[in-house]
This record gives structure tokens, sequence and C-alpha cells, in this order.
């Protein structure tokens, strides 16, 4: 009922400033998106991200190169190449129309690969300068033994040393984002699902987390995204705390719901930032979800609960106001199409 009430008060308190000003004359060739029932123009979707942005509520996707947004999000024409759509051309240059609609997108590549200065300038240029990217730390920080996957070749089912690697962290990623600090709005080190032969007790992974967070560099927007559902404790919470580092809320396949994560005491660790990640629908394998919900071009399946959870966030971010930073970032794999999700979510009405 809290959540309801939440999302209700969001609609309120921004629908009076969202149609203020046309931002863009964007074409009018894209079909509406589809949500509750409700009608929403690509434009509309732009004004109100931008409306939210103003006021410290950053609206965006994960990742964001999906051929299947094409006439929704995208102009297929602006890819063509001697009459067919080409899709490296595509995945080049989409970025730039991205960000003629929302004002962050959470970069899952860094995830894979330290990312150089080139690429992360190359991204920084093909977006206004109002627009924040949120990264996700490179899995050699905080991985603790590699999975066996054929990406990680020698290194699978072996011991990482270099987990919660301060020095290798400040010298391979936060090295070249300096020279994109000012477009950097979250670094979230994503910790997957430890296990007993990782760490016995969740405090264990707490005072190692502790060491680490104390050394690390200061001044930038941390997030710590947890898997490990168990272990979302007082102990956890406040260590974030004492760091000012948030947590970051997220949706995935062995997590309680955001909203239930919201609920818990002491989970907002940062009283400046505030950070959701809405990816998988709790109980469902990321696999089921690629092959239910590919290419990504339709809601399949509505996620209502997940939906007020990301209403709520946005009220609460809205209601503390611009000096105050909120991220949510939404997956395809949640509902289908994130996109219209997220007109679900930022709807006045």
């Amino acid at each position: 009922m809290r959540l309801v009430l939440a999302a209700a008060f969001a609609a309120r308190s921004f629908q009076s400033v969202v149609f203020g000003r046309r931002l863009w004359n964007l074409p009018r060739r894209f079909r509406w998106l589809k949500y509750d029932g409700v009608n929403l123009t690509r434009q509309e979707l732009a004004e109100q991200a931008a409306s939210l942005a103003m006021q410290g509520v950053y609206v965006g996707t994960s990742s964001w190169k999906y051929a299947g947004w094409c006439g929704m999000l995208y102009d297929r024409t602006r890819y063509g190449y001697r009459g067919k759509f080409a899709e490296t051309r595509f995945k080049r240059e989409c970025l730039v129309e991205y960000g003629e609609i929302f004002k962050t997108v959470c970069v899952d590549a860094a995830y894979y690969t330290f990312p150089s200065q080139q690429y992360l300038e190359g991204m920084v240029n093909q977006t206004p300068d109002d627009f924040l990217f949120g990264l996700k730390v490179t899995d050699t920080i905080t991985i603790r033994k590699y999975p066996k996957l054929d990406r990680f070749g020698e290194q699978a089912g072996k011991a990482n040393g270099n987990f919660l690697n301060v020095e290798l962290f400040a010298k391979a990623f936060l090295k070249p984002c300096e020279a994109v600090r000012s477009s950097v709005g979250l670094l979230m080190f994503e910790f997957s699902r430890f296990w007993p032969t990782d760490y016995e007790h969740g405090r264990d992974f707490i005072a190692d987390l502790d060491k680490f967070l104390d050394q690390l560099p200061k001044g930038w927007p941390y997030g710590i995204e947890m898997r490990n559902r168990n272990w979302l404790k007082p102990e956890y919470f406040e260590c974030l705390a004492r760091h000012k580092v948030a947590h970051v809320f997220n949706s995935w396949d062995a997590m309680p719901p955001v909203g239930e994560q919201m609920a818990l005491p002491g989970s907002r660790t940062n009283p400046d930032l505030v950070a959701a990640r809405f990816l998988l629908k709790p109980g469902r394998k990321y696999e089921q979800a690629v092959k239910a919900f590919e290419p990504y071009d339709r809601i399949k399946e509505e996620n209502p609960e997940a939906r007020a959870a990301g209403r709520a966030l946005i009220a609460e971010g809205h209601a503390k106001g611009p000096k105050h930073r909120t991220f949510i970032y939404v997956n395809n794999r949640l509902e289908g199409n994130a996109t219209s999700t997220i007109a679900s979510m930022i709807s006045p009405g």
C-alpha cells in the first residue's frame, strides 16, 4: 500500500512540470509506446525524462544497442546502408539517438573489460553535456573465484588474485574515468552470488568489503549491488553507510523484490545517492528471460510490483530535490521492452 501511495504521489508531484515546454522536434512516424492501455509519444517520453533529470532523478536502460527498439526509440532509416539496415552502423551510432530521449544509461560492457579512456570519451562525445553514465566496475575486481565459463579461459574455476584489489581498480578503471569524470553518475560494484566456498559467513565478506571501501579513492559516486539475499542485514547497510556508498536495489533471480529491499531499515546508505536496477523478475533465470523476451520489441509480461517500486523511487528522489541523485536502470529482461517499462514508471497519469 505504501508503494502504491508513493507512486500516486510521484505522478501528482511531477505532472505539473513535465509538459511545460517542448524540448525537441522529433519525428512523428514513431509508433506510440504502449503501457497499461495508455499511449505515450517518443517526444513526451523525452520531455518527462528530461524534467525528472532536472530534479536529480535519472531513469534509463541497461545498455542501449537493441535493434528491437527501432520504430519505438530509434529511427531505423538513420542506420541504412545501400537500402538495408546496417547493424554495425546502428551499434556504433545509436547512442546519439538514445541521448535524445534519456539522460542516463548503464554501461554493462565495462563489467567485462577495463574501459579505455578512448572508449569512455567516445561515448561521452555522442551524448549531451547533461547526460550521466552508470558504469559497472569490471568483474576482475568483484569476482572471488572465476566461474567455469569459456570467456575466462585458463582462469576459469580458479581463485581471482585481484579480488577487491584497490590499486588495480584505481589504475585500470578509475584513471581512464578521470577524463570524463563530470559525466560519471554512478560506479557500481556488482558482486555475483557468493557460495559457502567463497565465504562461510556474510560477516566475513562485510569485513573484507569494509577494508576495501575504506581504501577507495574518495569523491566518486560508488554503489554496491549484492546478490546474496540473506546478507542484506543491518551490518551490511551500516558498512555502506560508514563510507557513504549506496546500496543498489536490484531485481534479480535470487534476490527479494526491490520493494522489499526498500522497506529494509537502513537501506538508504548514502544520503545523497540512491540507485536501483530492475533486471529480472525474482525467481526467473537469466537464460529463461532471454528466451522468452527476445527481440525485446514489446512488453510480454507486465511486472506491477517492479513498476510500483520504480514509481516509489522516483517519487522519493523527486521529493528530495536536485541536489540528491537517484539512478534507475531497467533491463529488457524484466518485462520484454525496457523503454515501455520506463514509460509506465514515469507516466504522469
